[in-house]
């Protein structure tokens, strides 16, 4: 099998039928609103199959039509039952558990998905500071940025409130420095929160649970940690911490949830 392997939306929800995973290719296929009737459902197979046969994932031997190296990858991601999901604004990262040596990497963006392995021993770190994009040897000392605290009503507001409203209370030195801080790399973070889900899935059953989530907004130099656990009376935290501590601890965390 290459060391990685890439398909676009519809090529993965026709190569996932074609293994007999029907049922995952339309949950795809409605998520992404691919399909629209019989009339589309037809040349969008065509496509998908002429597509794959230029990729080198066709095989007329086989009983699937698909190439070995390719059906093996997509059984294994169908029957991961932990996996991790990280989103970075209109980015996915997917890191699914495979056994005690190994996970399948899964990067997604727009309509490309990414395949490849990795190796659990060399932990999740650098893996996520890369898509994340921070850097480690950027470290801020943030000893000297007090928490903020909002009502969770402000903090809904913040991701739709207009962006002249963000730049002027950017500007506006009778709010707190952290406080600006924050509203400065939320802005540039299109107003969005990232995140990262801990989620066990059941083939069978054909359930996702969330274990659990943490957000989090990259700085330029540490990572703004949204703290849920401390909601009180409508109340939301955001703690900053170093990028190196922050991923240090998350991968701690996957290495105890794996």
């Amino acid at each position: 099998m290459a060391s990685e392997i890439k398909l676009t939306t519809n090529e993965l929800v026709s190569a996932l039928a074609l293994c007999g995973h029907d049922h995952i290719a339309s949950q795809i296929l409605n998520e992404n609103k691919l399909i629209n009737n019989d009339k589309e459902f037809e040349r969008f197979v065509s496509e998908s199959e002429w597509l794959l046969k230029q990729k080198g994932y066709w095989d007329e031997e086989r009983e699937t039509k698909i190439t070995a190296g390719l059906e093996n990858l997509l059984h294994l991601l169908v029957h991961s039952r932990r996996k991790i999901r990280c989103v970075n604004q209109d980015r996915v990262l997917f890191i699914h558990y495979l056994d005690g040596g190994n996970s399948m990497i899964q990067h997604v963006e727009k309509i490309e998905h990414t395949f490849s392995f990795h190796e659990n021993k060399l932990g999740y770190y650098e893996l996520l500071c890369e898509y994340f994009e921070v850097q480690t040897n950027k470290e801020k000392d943030v000893d000297n940025l007090r928490p903020i605290q909002v009502s969770d009503e402000m903090f809904d507001e913040l991701h739709t409130i207009e962006k002249e409203v963000i730049e002027a209370m950017i500007e506006d030195e009778a709010l707190d420095k952290e406080l600006r801080i924050f509203l400065k790399d939320f802005r540039r973070n299109k107003q969005e929160l990232d995140n990262i889900s801990f989620i066990e899935s059941n083939y069978v059953r054909d359930e996702n649970e969330i274990d659990q989530i943490a957000f989090l907004l990259p700085s330029d130099e540490f990572i703004w940690h949204i703290d849920y656990e401390k909601v009180n009376d409508g109340e939301i935290y955001f703690a900053a911490i170093n990028n190196k501590e922050y991923f240090d601890k998350i991968d701690e965390t996957i290495k105890e949830f794996f």
